[in-house]
C-alpha cells in the first residue's frame, strides 16, 4: 500500500473503525468514535497522511486539517 494514502475514521458495527484509503481490511477497531480519532490522528501524523472523519451515515465530517 502506498505510503501516501490517507486514513478515514468510519462506523463499524456497533463501533468504530480506521481503514486506509484502498485498503481491504481495517487497520483497528475502536469502541467510540472519540477513540479512534484519537488513535487515527497518530497514525496519520507518523505517515504525514490526512485523516477524514466519517459519520454514521458515511459521510466525511472532518478531517485532520481541522484537529
Amino acid at each position: 500500500m502506498p505510503g501516501n494514502s490517507n486514513f478515514h475514521v468510519l462506523p463499524y458495527g456497533d463501533g468504530w473503525a480506521i481503514k486506509r484509503e484502498g485498503s481491504i481490511g481495517i487497520r483497528s477497531r475502536h469502541d467510540s468514535q472519540a477513540d479512534a480519532i484519537t488513535a487515527g490522528v497518530q497514525l496519520a501524523a507518523q505517515e504525514a497522511v490526512e485523516l477524514l472523519v466519517h459519520d454514521r451515515d458515511g459521510q466525511i465530517c472532518t478531517t485532520s486539517r481541522q484537529h
